[in-house]
């Protein structure tokens, strides 16, 4: 029994090996887990392919690492769920409902977001969020996207939602600070195609201007017409 971390492109991969039956490993295993998805935004792969067997005390551990994550705005993914006992286990206790899992960790690695994106129809800019933004690089890289489509008097911006999942406080703060600066520049950023959670969020803030929502990228271009 072991576990060991390494980073890989700014991702924490979480290798777990052998069988976890009792106490035995098992504190190796949560120390291990616990370093990496405790920093906040941080991304982990949990490397499941060489575990055999596992147990009650084993899925606490992976419960309380999964709280731990969304305290700090982290993400864990599962991969490499090969041995059938394990497979089972997981179904049985409904984690697999929870996680996001992989078959591989280079499918895991592949599915953690991807960089906010921009590009543009006429004269209005598209800009793209990606899935998820903790805080720390992502949020960074979405401030110098959103910054840069609305740094001209009477832009024309769109933010497309449709792929995020997940905003921390940070990417919303973000997001206000670019509000009031079209405000004052008469420019205008119209949001589109959020899923019911994030749209429930942004009903939740007290935004410094009126939100204009659609459901489509085109219906937001139509509106801009």
């Amino acid at each position: 029994m072991g576990a060991k971390g390494r980073v890989e492109g700014g991702v924490t991969i979480v290798t777990v090996t052998g069988r976890y039956y009792g106490p035995d490993g098992i504190d190796e295993f949560e120390r291990v887990l616990g370093a990496a998805v405790s920093r906040s935004g941080s991304r982990v792969v949990l490397d499941l392919s060489d575990v055999k067997y596992i147990d009650a005390i084993w899925l606490e551990v992976l419960a309380r690492a999964y709280g731990q994550a969304r305290q700090a705005g982290s993400e864990i993914k599962l991969c490499g769920l090969r041995h059938e006992r394990v497979r089972s286990v997981l179904k049985l206790t409904r984690l697999v409902e929870i996680f996001d899992v992989h078959d591989s960790v280079d499918s895991a690695l592949k599915a953690f977001a991807g960089p906010t994106t921009s590009r543009h129809e006429s004269d209005v800019t598209i800009v793209t969020a990606a899935r998820r933004y903790p805080a720390g690089a992502a949020v960074a890289e979405f401030d110098r996207v959103l910054g840069e489509a609305v740094d001209r008097p009477g832009c024309k911006v769109i933010l497309e939602l449709s792929d995020l999942e997940f905003a921390g406080s940070a990417w919303f703060g973000v997001l206000i600070k670019h509000l009031r600066g079209v405000k004052f520049g008469g420019g205008e950023i119209k949001l589109c195609a959020p899923s019911t959670r994030i749209r429930h969020l942004l009903s939740s803030i007290p935004w410094p201007v009126i939100l204009e929502v659609h459901d489509t990228v085109e219906e937001a271009l139509r509106a801009f017409a």
